[in-house]
Formats: structure tokens, sequence, C-alpha cells
């Protein structure tokens, strides 16, 4: 299953700068092992973010989210950063869905004429 993974520092942290590039650089080491394990699809910095040290994104491929929650525990920032994790679905699925409920709501409309 496909998760979108956001990671945000928190802002106001009072984590000195020198720590704060440590985290960081163990983060970005995390990143990689995590990508190499090919779970990890795509991973980005984001931008605008003091360089990408104080945010990222990944697209994720886990078999469960419990497995993701597991492999998100290891992080070296899962203290000083906020995590959003979204299931992420296909097109084909998305539309999929939105037929039916249009279904539905035409069928309601219907039974109400």
């Amino acid at each position: 299953m496909k998760f979108l993974v956001l990671i945000e520092g928190v802002p106001g942290n009072p984590t000195p700068p020198e720590q704060l590039l440590t985290l960081a650089k163990a983060q970005w080491a995390w990143s990689k092992r995590q990508q190499d394990t090919g779970k990890v699809e795509a991973i980005y910095s984001l931008a605008g973010h003091a360089g990408g040290l104080m945010g990222g994104m990944g697209i994720c491929n886990f078999d469960s989210a419990e497995e993701l929650a597991e492999a998100l525990a290891t992080m070296p920032a899962v203290y000083s950063a906020s995590v959003k994790v979204y299931p992420l679905v296909t097109l084909e699925v998305t539309g999929r869905l939105i037929e039916t409920e249009l279904s539905a709501l035409r069928r309601k409309q219907a039974s109400t004429l």
C-alpha cells in the first residue's frame, strides 16, 4: 500500500543549531537506508524549509500501516518533528469511488421525484 509521508520540523524548536545539523544528517542517512530497502520510492526535501533541514516527504510502499509505523518509530527525528501520513489510491480507484457516489446520488434524487 502506498503512503505519502510528510515530515516537518516543529516551529520554535529550541534545539541548538549544531544539534539540529547532527539530527538532520542522521535523518538524511535514515531516509537513504529506507530508500535502499525499496520500501521508499521517492524522497524530497521541502523547498523553503531551511534548505531541507526542516522538512521532507516520501512516497512509501509498505504492506500495511503497521509496517510503516514500525519504520517511522526508528526515525531519528521522530520526537522533534510533525509526521503526517496519508494513504494513497490510484486515479482508477478514485474514479470508481466517484462513479459509485454519483450513482447513489442519482438513485436518491430519482426516488424523491
